[in-house]
């Protein structure tokens, strides 16, 4: 199913996770560029400016190598984490009028028919809580996690914490090596949290790119799982990228074992964008929603049906072959 000219081909199998409440939807910060807020890589470099500080030997290299979780344990290791941590905070304030079409599209989607909402996101920023202000929703955070359980999980879940009134300096924040090295290895509440995730419930990421250094975590606790003989759900990722990468990244998050969903990411990810609240329409109307669109498909122009990686489907299948 695609609702936008250069949009994702969304599978029937995906749809109808969603529509059995068994599909989590694992959120990035990509899906928070449209509220003016910067993804990881634009984040360290803010840290930086808000702290006065220049980058300086290792951090750039580490920088460059997309290591922005080493980059701002090496700050943190110079200037000590409470002026790091503040700037994170400064830099993710975020107006509760900004443009939150995408995190209500992912709430209404994250509800299952029973009433629960199940969403994870890797997002310290507000945009959820802004966005569900009016709704009731319960919002947890790392390190106090729920159990991932159908009839007893019903919340969104910081997995990595979350700026709030209640920490407002951003103490309980995952941002360094450090802080992932305590979440996932030591400590391991974040692992654990997606042990029991993985085992019980499908998930399509949003808002990632395979550089991600979050990915890197989460990849590794899925392999884990996976190398341990423990059976999980399907994993689906929504990546954009351009017709020459197709293949390419299609082979990557293979490789990974990842679905990968692509789009066109021309004009700041909007096919995404288009795509998830579109979708959100759809799925509030059940039923009714299902059959609009085959009467929406049938007065579609033929050059909007016609995926901008129609080719993608053959790309995945020849990467998985690999």
């Amino acid at each position: 199913m695609k609702w936008v000219g250069g949009g994702p081909d969304l599978p029937p199998d995906l749809l109808q996770l969603v529509e059995d409440g068994r599909l989590v939807f694992f959120c990035g910060a990509g899906i928070s560029l449209p509220c003016g807020l910067p993804d990881f890589r634009g984040l360290v470099k803010a840290v930086f400016e808000h702290t006065h500080q220049p980058m300086v030997d290792l951090e750039k290299e580490e920088f460059e190598n997309g290591q922005y979780d080493r980059v701002l344990g090496l700050l943190k290791s110079r200037i000590g984490a409470e002026l790091v941590r503040k700037a994170v905070v400064r830099t993710l304030d975020l107006d509760p009028n900004a443009n939150l079409a995408t995190h209500r599209a992912l709430i209404d989607l994250a509800r299952a028919h029973d009433g629960t909402y199940r969403l994870v996101t890797t997002n310290f920023d507000r945009a959820f809580e802004f966005a569900a202000r009016d709704a009731g929703i319960t919002l947890d955070a790392g390190p106090r996690l729920p159990v991932p359980k159908p009839g007893v999980w019903n919340s969104i879940v910081h997995l990595h914490g979350r700026i709030s009134d209640a920490d407002p300096e951003g103490r309980s924040l995952v941002l360094t090596s450090a802080d992932f090295g305590a979440a996932y290895l030591t400590e391991r509440w974040a692992s654990r949290f997606l042990t029991e995730l993985f085992r019980r419930f499908s998930v399509l990421f949003v808002g990632y790119s395979l550089n991600d250094p979050v990915v890197r975590y989460m990849m590794d606790a899925l392999a884990a799982d996976r190398a341990a003989g423990d059976v999980v759900g399907e994993a689906f990722v929504l990546d954009g990228c351009t017709e020459a990468a197709a293949e390419q990244t299609a082979r990557a998050w293979n490789a990974k074992g990842v679905i990968p969903l692509l789009y066109d990411s021309r004009h700041n990810h909007a096919a995404l964008h288009e795509t998830l609240v579109k979708w959100a329409a759809c799925h509030r109307r059940g039923l009714l929603g299902k059959e609009s669109i085959v009467q929406e498909l049938g007065c579609t122009a033929p050059d909007l049906l016609d995926s901008f990686f129609d080719y993608h489907h053959a790309a995945a299948s020849r990467a998985s072959s690999l």
